[in-house]
């Protein structure tokens, strides 16, 4: 096969794609009609967006047009008779287009449809043009060949070059989307005043980023859960504390500090086992955030700070006299005292009264 039928095949495969006529057996000049017709629909309903985008109360599209649309373009194949013979051709891509015209939100988005159909319209009939003068003038097939290959030469007719859009770029696009989703553009229906649309525009960015918002805080608290790196990192930030003027490093637990307390004890520091035991409860009920730690802050201050729980409060105000007694007491602390505080640390903590 020859490049000269080559190309002549690529064009009834071109026209068969993009053209349909309106009955069996149409002429080059009926279905040139056609496509002129649709492409008037199509400058029109541009028109209505035009207006629409000018505040004036119209619905998203018009409906009348779209089904004339359809119409004057029919999606069903069709014989249309050119000088190389009959050949079958058919717009069902219009309709596909279509479609999508009625389902898209925005005008920027419908006229972006719109062109698209309108300027492969333009092709097509700069084609047909191109084939009824070569008909007329009764040039040779090599004629039609070389004038053929210079059609095919056109811009219109190559593939547009795409911009390659980045990974972020395209989860942006989609995020936005769906954004765009979740607040769909109400339909103009009647009248409004003309202060109202530009407030509606201005809650419409305030609901999107209170949605942002609210989205980056779940991503932050779910990020150590996600991420134990994360968890890591975080507590490694933690400051020191200081408790009762003692301070505690950030990397140490409740069970850390009363196994200080216990080996204290052992040693027989008593009041020192007691005071580190107490620091021990402190610091569990600031880990379960039933306190709030602070360097100011003395033991009554941490037991009013739990009065409006009454069974803590009570465990507490138990191990609060225990260590107020040992501390800043002149009296020996012996082994029943230790024992009575042990029991009442536990009971605290396990929430029962002690």
């Amino acid at each position: 096969m020859t490049l000269g039928v080559i190309k002549i095949v690529s064009l009834f495969v071109l026209l068969s794609i993009l053209a349909t006529v309106r009955a069996e057996g149409a002429t080059a000049t009926e279905h040139l009609e056609d496509i002129r017709k649709a492409r008037g629909i199509v400058a029109a309903m541009l028109d209505d967006i035009t207006a629409r985008s000018g505040g004036a109360p119209l619905p998203p599209f018009d409906a009348k047009k779209v089904t004339e649309l359809r119409s004057t373009l029919p999606a069903e194949p069709r014989s249309v008779e050119t000088v190389h013979g009959t050949q079958s051709a058919s717009y069902a891509w219009v309709h596909s287009r279509l479609d999508e015209f009625v389902t898209e939100r925005g005008e920027a988005r419908q006229a972006a449809v719109l062109y698209g159909i309108d300027e492969r319209l333009a092709e097509i009939v700069a084609v047909i043009t191109d084939l009824e003068n070569a008909e007329r003038a009764g040039r040779t097939k090599d004629e039609d060949k070389q004038k053929l290959s210079e059609i095919l030469a056109r811009e219109q007719f190559q593939k547009p070059t795409e911009k390659q859009e980045s990974i972020w770029e395209r989860w942006l696009n989609s995020f936005i989307k769906w954004l765009e989703s979740l607040f769909p553009r109400p339909t103009a229906v009647g009248s409004e005043p003309s202060g109202l649309p530009g407030l509606a525009r201005i809650l419409q960015i305030v609901m999107i980023a209170g949605v942002v918002v609210l989205v980056l805080f779940i991503v932050y608290r779910l990020a150590p859960n996600i991420f134990p790196s994360f968890r890591r990192k975080a507590k490694m930030e933690k400051e020191d504390r200081v408790i009762l003027g003692e301070t505690v490093s950030a990397d140490s637990s409740s069970a850390d500090i009363y196994r200080e307390a216990e080996a204290l004890a052992r040693k027989g520091d008593l009041r020192g086992a007691i005071r580190k035991g107490y620091i021990a409860f402190l610091f569990e009920l600031a880990e379960r955030r039933q306190i709030g730690l602070a360097r100011h802050k003395t033991n009554r201050d941490y037991l009013r700070d739990v009065r409006r729980e009454p069974a803590l409060f009570e465990s507490m105000r138990t191990l609060t006299g225990i260590f107020e007694a040992s501390w800043y007491g002149s009296r020996d602390v012996g082994e029943e005292t230790w024992s009575h505080f042990k029991r009442g640390y536990e009971s605290g903590l396990a929430g029962k009264k002690g």
